[in-house]
């Protein structure tokens, strides 16, 4: 499974609600056969976002980015299509 993947999954799994990166980040090492660094996950949550693959919604008060999967996003991952 890769990065793209993991994230994907994980925010499938939430439906409709929000995940906080940084339990996403937690979510997405659990998936994975070797841990990613949070530039890693974030680099890929950018690219991802540029796709419209998911949403991120950042809190300027606590400074946490909250994500969720899109339409796109859904239809990709039962595609099995992605990066």
């Amino acid at each position: 499974m890769t990065t793209f993947h993991a994230i994907l999954h994980s925010l499938d799994r939430v439906q409709p609600l929000m995940l906080p990166e940084t339990t996403l980040f937690v979510e997405v090492n659990l998936l994975l056969p070797s841990p990613v660094t949070r530039t890693t996950l974030r680099a890929t949550l950018s690219q991802m976002e540029d796709h419209r693959w998911l949403t991120g919604i950042h809190d300027d008060l606590t400074g946490e980015t909250r994500w969720k999967i899109s339409p796109m996003g859904r239809a990709t991952l039962a595609e099995g299509n992605g990066t």
